[in-house]
């Protein structure tokens, strides 16, 4: 006996259902919902795939782009898993490229210089302060992963210091320190034996 295959809305319920939130649930399902009145997903292809997702292109940006065609990929990936399609017709590759104008950026060591300049360099905590502010500049890092650096994470090397950092997820980060960080690091530590 051949195996019933739920209509478009059903499976779109059931799609969203195995959502992991609410909220995720329901913007999930009014888009799908929107794009089969519109368009048919029953029927998309390929081509229908690009047409729609090139359509949004003057309209909105390219991060957002992204984020539906992947929502839309998803989708499509779980049809394919359960047998209600043969192939998924969204393809990541031919999407527009993210030139996402809002990446940070590292500031150079002039920059970098002419903002430590306004920290005091005559007192300990100053000091501290243009250390940390140096870190986070240069490399990159938040503030609370930046108040957890430990002298022993800072490895001295024939090429030069590598900071060895726990960022964000657990993870561990090592990277050689600039040379104007260096310097701050050395009147850091020359501040610290001064008041021990």
């Amino acid at each position: 006996m051949k195996k019933h295959k739920p209509n478009i809305f059903d499976r779109i319920n059931e799609y969203c259902m195995e959502l992991p939130s609410i909220t995720t649930r329901y913007a999930v399902r009014l888009e799908l919902l929107g794009l089969n009145k519109h368009q048919g997903l029953d029927q998309w292809g390929a081509r229908d795939a690009l047409a729609y997702l090139r359509g949004l292109e003057g309209q909105l940006k390219a991060s957002t782009i992204i984020t539906k065609a992947r929502r839309l990929y998803s989708y499509f990936k779980w049809e394919v898993l359960n047998g209600y399609r043969k192939e998924n017709p969204i393809n990541l590759k031919a999407l527009p490229k993210d030139k996402n104008e809002n990446t940070p950026q590292a500031l150079t060591q002039n920059e970098v210089q002419k903002l430590l300049k306004q920290v005091p360099r005559c007192t300990w905590i100053g000091l501290r302060d243009r250390l940390a502010i140096g870190f986070m500049l240069t490399q990159g890092h938040r503030i609370s992963t930046v108040i957890n650096i430990n002298w022993e994470d800072i490895e001295k090397r024939d090429d030069g210091y590598i900071l060895h950092t726990k960022v964000k997820g657990g993870k561990r980060m090592s990277r050689k320190l600039r040379p104007d960080i260096v310097g701050l690091l050395t009147s850091y530590a020359n501040k610290t034996k001064e008041c021990r």
